[in-house]
């Protein structure tokens, strides 16, 4: 798997072809483009944003940004993970004719979601500099743990995509589950709103000590080091799953296509 992963990161230009050509099919012939699907977005965080805000006797200039920062970081996340049971099938063609590796289409999986979530990125801007509610507490683990998502959403996209080219039922599995664990990542809900003694267990999800490490700095807050720590268990985890899965699945997933 390690020589895998190799060669698809030195095969980085096929990647950004990869991930480009994806987004520009979904918006052929469209002025816009992704451009819509952040309006989309914009729109609805709105909605959620006052409605919830309303509900939760809640400031909307303090839960606007609290629940749109969230929601735009949870679905770069959860798409990631959700669009990336159909990956290899999806890129059969590329594996059919010719040999490359099974990391290259993860790859520039993931690098089409960045840039997606890169669209988004001027109303996250817009939302902290419109917020007295909003500033910036960075620390030195920040960039750590964007890179702990980011080989996350690695590892467990390398791991679904292969179990779900064998197994086409765990698609549905996946999508289900997901749908369950918005419910319980605090996107529209603080955590401080659940009993104390229930805090620890909400950053067994993964999704969760996401959001904190991300969202948190940008609110004013301090991330939890129980969410680096959640999070890096996860990776080592899938990175342990991932070699089984491969060692068990590569060879025959050219047929399962």
């Amino acid at each position: 798997m390690l020589h895998d992963f190799y060669e698809g990161i030195i095969q980085w230009r096929i990647i950004h072809i990869l991930g480009l050509s994806t987004l520009r099919g979904r918006f052929a012939r469209s002025k816009l483009g992704q451009v819509w699907l952040s309006i989309s977005m914009f729109i609805n965080m709105c909605i959620i944003g006052v409605i919830w805000s309303l509900i939760w006797k809640i400031p909307v200039a303090k839960y606007l940004p609290y629940v749109g920062i969230g929601h735009f970081i949870y679905m770069f996340a959860a798409q990631t993970v959700n669009e990336s049971t159909g990956v290899f099938v999806a890129n059969a063609r590329l594996y059919i004719n010719q040999k490359l590796p099974l990391s290259l289409s993860i790859f520039a999986h993931i690098y089409k979601n960045i840039i997606i979530f890169l669209y988004n990125i001027p109303i996250i801007i817009g939302l902290f500099l419109w917020s007295p509610y909003t500033s910036l507490n960075l620390d030195i683990y920040f960039i750590p743990g964007v890179i702990l998502t980011l080989l996350f959403l690695v590892f467990v996209s390398y791991t679904l995509a292969m179990l779900c080219v064998r197994l086409r039922d765990l698609i549905q599995i996946i999508n289900i589950i997901m749908q369950s664990v918005f419910l319980l990542t605090p996107i529209m809900w603080e955590t401080n709103t659940i009993p104390e003694k229930y805090i620890n267990y909400l950053y067994v999800n993964p999704f969760a000590a996401i959001l904190d490490i991300w969202r948190t700095p940008l609110l004013g807050g301090s991330t939890l080091y129980l969410s680096y720590l959640s999070l890096f268990i996860w990776v080592i985890v899938l990175i342990f799953i991932s070699f089984l899965v491969n060692k068990k699945f590569s060879k025959n997933i050219v047929f399962w296509m």
